[in-house]
Order: structure tokens, then C-alpha cells, then sequence
């Protein structure tokens, strides 16, 4: 019933253990958004296929597809938003021609311990991506607009000028990060409208005070949030 549709826009799929492929039709190319959640068994569809799926804008991907290695940003044409959460096999992000992929505006990649994001020839992220949720430091787009950095367990503080070319960052976010000792605050974006720090203790402490000489360096940033408090 599911394949056959030619109207078919959303389509979740929850907790199905024993699913472990979609018929050889693949599913329906009207899907606008595609979820699916602890299917871990399941095998996802065939790359080859995904060039088909031209109205397909989201794209949500937690616990499943375990055999899946390699996704290709620029697969699907029309992609706005993807998440990948807990692909645990999943070892390569990458883009292999960076002028078909104009349309990912929101990129989320959590709990993938054997990824590694990499970029073809002249390849950079897509240029409208202006919200990327990551757990580990990678090359970060100029567009971005939002930036959140959450379970950096090991790393104890970021290059001098990892943040300083994000011309267009408004809000950054670090969340779960007790190793890092220290922020680029010299080097941070002068466009920056929101800092938030949370469960990062070292962080914490370094700012505590909000008088000393680490505090002053990000005073000037409009909004500043320690555990959800604003400070002033």
C-alpha cells in the first residue's frame, strides 16, 4: 500500500527490528520527509535511487541502517534538512561535486564514531547550510548562523582562529564539554549575538567570576548564558 501511493508526503519509521529492506520499488517519490528510527537492520535505499527523490526536503536517520558506510551530501536534490544519529557503521560524509547541492540549509551528525567528513576536488560544505549540530571539530561553513558543539569529552581547547572567519555566526552553543579549558576569545566573530555554555565545568569556571580578565573578553557579546542563567 505504501509503495504503490503517488501521494504519499511523510512517512515514519519506529522501532521495526525485523525490517530489514524496502521492496525492490524502493518507496515513493512524493515523500517530503522521511524518518526512521531503531531500524537498525534495515538496509537503506540503494544510492543509485536517491537522484529520483526530487521533493524529499527532510531527512531523519537515528539508530538504524547499520550496514550503510558512506552517505553522499549531495544525493538527494531537493535535502534541506538531514540528521544522522547513532549510524554506528558509518564511516565517510562527504560531498563529490559540490554544484549539485544548493539546497541543505540544517546538517545534524551525532554519536557517529567511525565518521569522518570529507570533500572532493574544489568541494566545500553546501553554501546555504546555516545550522550544523556537530560532537567533534570539523571545517565550519562561512554561512553558518547558529553552531552548537556538544560532547567534546577529550578536546581541551580549539585553534586560535577555528571560529574567527564565521562572519555571519549569531549564536554558539557548547554543550557537554568538560575538557575544554579555554574559548579563541580573541578570535571570536564580531556578529556573535549569543553565547551558551552548559555542563562544560572548566568553562564555567573560567568565567564565574564575571569580573576577571577571561570575563571581559567575552563582555562584549550582547547575551551570555552559563547553565541556562542569563548573565549581565
Amino acid at each position: 500500500m505504501i509503495i504503490s501511493s503517488t501521494c504519499l508526503q511523510h512517512l515514519e519509521l519506529y522501532n521495526i527490528p525485523y525490517l530489514i529492506a524496502f521492496p525492490a520499488d524502493c518507496l515513493p517519490t512524493s515523500l517530503q520527509s522521511l524518518r526512521i528510527i531503531d531500524c537498525e537492520s534495515l538496509t537503506f535505499l540503494p544510492p543509485n535511487m536517491w537522484s529520483n527523490y526530487t521533493s524529499l526536503m527532510t531527512l531523519e536517520l537515528g539508530n538504524s541502517c547499520n550496514a550503510l558506510t558512506s552517505f553522499p551530501l549531495d544525493g538527494f536534490p531537493a535535502l534541506q534538512s538531514l540528521s544522522i544519529d547513532g549510524c554506528r557503521n558509518l564511516e565517510s560524509i562527504f560531498i563529490s561535486d559540490s554544484s549539485s547541492l544548493a539546497t541543505l540549509e540544517r546538517l545534524t551528525l551525532i554519536d557517529l564514531p567511525k565518521m569522518n567528513l570529507s570533500f572532493g576536488e574544489g568541494a566545500c560544505l553546501p553554501p546555504k547550510l546555516r545550522s550544523f549540530h556537530i560532537e567533534s571539530e570539523k571545517l565550519l561553513p562561512i554561512s553558518l548562523v547558529s553552531l552548537t558543539i556538544t560532547n567534546l569529552s577529550e578536546m581541551k581547547s580549539f585553534k586560535g582562529n577555528v571560529f574567527q572567519h564565521l562572519s555571519s555566526l549569531e549564536s554558539l552553543h557548547f554543550l557537554h564539554c568538560p575538557g575544554i579549558e579555554s574559548l579563541p576569545e580573541d578570535t571570536l566573530p564580531s556578529s556573535l549575538k549569543l553565547l551558551s555554555i552548559r555542563k562544560c565545568s572548566l568553562l564555567e569556571a573560567r568565567y564565574e567570576d564575571h569580573k576577571g580578565k577571561h570575563w571581559s573578553n567575552i563582555a562584549h557579546i550582547p547575551v551570555i548564558k552559563i547553565n541556562g542563567q542569563v548573565i549581565i
